[in-house]
């Protein structure tokens, strides 16, 4: 049997006790805390330290910085007319610090004051602000391309030039920052300051641990795979240019140019519509990928793929001699996008039904019914779904339990075991706005549960 409530049924379960020193009162509450009123279309939230940022658009590409303590609640307007955000510093995006900012429209590095009270100082005006955190230091783009990686953002004086100018693509690695310069790879050993030079005519690269792929300008390209450990070289395969641009692949974080690593960095994948898959390992060996149709998406240990005619979608690993049917099919207009991905599990939803399938094939289990595509898990039995009619709702999918959060939300972002919403048009207009719910008004004691596997594309820039 479903049971629905509406949320204030959860203090009932909640310890509602007194707001803990120091943090907002809409922190902790048990309800929904409007942060700012207003009617806003589209909004980002990033927390760093003990300081949560907004940034809110309107229809009427109004732009706004809020900030506020802890959770964001009682935020102050910190900038009108501008979207600014933590400048990326550190690894851990919660160990940057919150009075360095990066306005997201122009790039350009700022230093606010927290309590706005000062308008933003700019800093290093000729150096783009998005960085790149390394356990090194940030490394940042500026000038003709010019490199720069700092241990003390913004304090030049801490700063190694990498590069002093240039036009080709940087590609940042655990321990490696790839550049092209003058149609010349090269590669910046982060931990020894040292660089070696790789000759090509370099167009592209990807890169994983301490390998890249690279190719260059013939319309029958090389594809060249470097260890850069001791600056070997391997021409891998050759592919033509002019197929794979009209190829046009939807496959998500794969490179467009068809070629690229798996998630895990072991080996390397050539997908080409029609063509059966390759894969290479590291040595530059060929490796079975018996992979059949289209593939769809990468996961860590292998790839999925569909057959159109039928539909069924397919699990296959590296070295396996057949690919495993799972217990899915797809429509003829259903991609990637459809699946949500996980370690060794995929999640589809078909006809409301909120479906795992697992990669060894076994029966496709029914994990929630009356559920929408767009859907976050708080912990392994409880999420969060947004249905098209605008209700948002938890689901406790171990008992059915459902509680409708909140109503006419067009928008949502979840942060740990917290959730940050916007509502419009709302019947009050009063209560159109940026909405926080706190872990504890959803009924979340437990460490944040299942989490979507991403494959992070190579972070290229230029």
């Amino acid at each position: 049997m479903t049971h629905r409530h509406i949320l204030p049924v959860l203090c009932l379960v909640l310890a509602c006790g007194d707001d803990a020193p120091g943090i907002p009162a809409d922190c902790t509450r048990t309800e929904p805390a409007q942060i700012v009123p207003g009617l806003y279309d589209w909004m980002a939230v990033q927390r760093t330290h003990d300081t949560t940022y907004f940034n809110l658009s309107g229809a009427d590409r109004s732009k706004k910085t809020y900030t506020g303590p802890a959770c964001g609640a009682d935020p102050i307007l910190l900038v009108d007319g501008a979207r600014m955000l933590p400048t990326r510093i550190a690894p851990d995006p919660l160990n940057d610090d919150p009075t360095l900012v990066c306005d997201q429209d122009t790039y350009r590095s700022f230093r606010v004051d927290l309590a706005g009270k000062r308008a933003p100082e700019l800093l290093v005006p000729d150096l783009s602000c998005r960085g790149r955190p390394t356990k090194y230091g940030a490394l940042f783009i500026g000038g003709w391309g010019y490199l720069r990686l700092f241990t003390d953002f913004p304090d030049e004086s801490t700063a190694t030039h990498i590069r002093d100018e240039g036009v080709g693509e940087v590609l940042p690695l655990d321990e490696w920052i790839l550049y092209v310069d003058s149609y010349d790879l090269h590669a910046y050993r982060l931990s020894r300051g040292e660089i070696i030079d790789i000759p090509g005519k370099v167009l592209g690269m990807e890169g994983r641990g301490d390998h890249v792929i690279w190719y260059d300008y013939e319309e029958l390209a090389t594809v060249t795979l470097v260890d850069l450990r001791s600056n070997t070289s391997i021409a891998l395969a050759t592919f033509d240019r002019q197929a794979a641009w009209d190829a046009d692949i939807s496959i998500r974080y794969f490179p467009g140019w068809t070629w690229g690593f798996d998630p895990s960095g072991k080996y390397i994948y050539h997908f080409l519509p029609d063509v059966p898959p390759e894969a290479f390992d590291l040595t530059g060996q060929p490796v079975a990928l018996p992979a059949p149709g289209e593939i769809l998406a990468l996961a860590d240990t292998g790839v999925i793929s569909v057959t159109r005619e039928d539909g069924q979608v397919h699990f296959t690993r590296p070295h396996d001699a057949a690919s495993i049917a799972l217990d899915a099919h797809l429509d003829d207009n259903q991609t990637w996008g459809s699946l949500k991905l996980f370690a060794d599990h995929f999640e589809l939803v078909v006809d409301g039904d909120l479906l795992r399938v697992d990669f060894d094939g076994s029966p496709a289990r029914t994990l929630a019914t009356d559920i929408d595509w767009d859907h976050h898990w708080l912990t392994d039995h409880i999420l969060v779904t947004l249905h098209d009619s605008g209700t948002l709702e938890r689901i406790d999918t171990a008992t059915d339990e459902r509680v409708n959060i909140a109503s006419h939300v067009t928008k949502w972002l979840p942060a740990g075991n917290d959730l940050y919403f916007l509502t419009g048009d709302s019947p009050e207009p009063d209560k159109d706005g940026l909405w926080y719910l706190s872990a504890a008004a959803l009924g979340v004691t437990e460490p944040a549960g299942l989490r979507e596997y991403v494959l992070v594309p190579a972070d290229k820039f230029r």
